[in-house]
């Protein structure tokens, strides 16, 4: 017997489900968020700031310091946060060009 106050803490609590989508790509989602949309790194030069490129005419809005995403290097997916010193760089991720990187948020 679950009593109403675990139950209502079990549902609360933010957690992952896999689920396989047509083309056989895992896609993460989480309970409070939805699926979480999968895109392109790309620089927009007239912000001078990255943006995702989800569809041909579907971007994130601009990314900004600080913001978290996955990124997938080497077959994986790996958390990270886009940060500015004299380059924009993702923490934790090695590369020379962040154009085109295939990114989920």
């Amino acid at each position: 017997m679950i009593l109403w106050g675990e139950e209502k803490q079990r549902n609360e609590r933010a957690f992952h489900a896999c689920v396989e989508t047509s083309d056989m790509e895992l896609v993460t989602t989480r309970k409070e968020d939805g699926p979480m949309k999968q895109g392109a790194l790309i620089f927009d030069e007239q912000t001078d700031r990255y943006d995702i490129r989800f569809d041909l005419a579907d971007y994130y809005g601009g990314l900004h310091c600080g913001e978290t995403f996955d990124v997938m290097v080497g077959g994986r997916w790996r958390p990270t946060r886009i940060e500015m010193a004299e380059n924009w760089y993702l923490v934790g991720i090695h590369a020379d060009d962040l154009s085109g990187l295939r990114v989920r948020i």
